[in-house]
């Protein structure tokens, strides 16, 4: 009987410290997720953005390019909101809204040029 109990203890640590193990190597995964570094400044110019881009691995690329990619979506998705707000718009809030719209689709196009230079990098 006590050797059973015994067991049934070891198991029950065993399984224990695997997850305890699971858990610290999720924690580590989600701690050693890289952030973009040339993303901050979304007006940056391009030629200071090569510059940044130039020293960097594969690797750290990748992770730029995917962070200019997520501005550049957000960027959009204001498109998509103020558009659907211009829908239902009258008189000069439409004006408005239009206006907006404009000026949002300018930042998208700066946007993208940076997108493509980090493609390119």
């Amino acid at each position: 009987m006590s050797s059973m109990i015994n067991t049934l203890l070891r198991t029950v640590m065993a399984l224990s410290l695997v997850f305890s193990i699971a858990a610290s190597a999720q924690d580590a995964a989600k701690e050693e997720t890289p952030e973009p570094v040339t993303t901050a400044n979304a007006e940056i110019s391009v030629e200071e953005l090569s510059f940044l881009l130039k020293p960097l691995t594969q690797d750290e690329l990748k992770v730029e390019v995917e962070g200019w990619i997520g501005v550049l979506k957000d960027k959009v998705t204001a498109i998509s909101a103020a558009q659907i707000k211009a829908l239902s718009a009258e008189g000069a809030a439409k004006e408005q809204a239009l206006e907006t719209v404009n000026q949002l689709q300018e930042e998208r196009t700066v946007l993208i040029d940076r997108v493509n230079r980090a493609i390119e990098a």
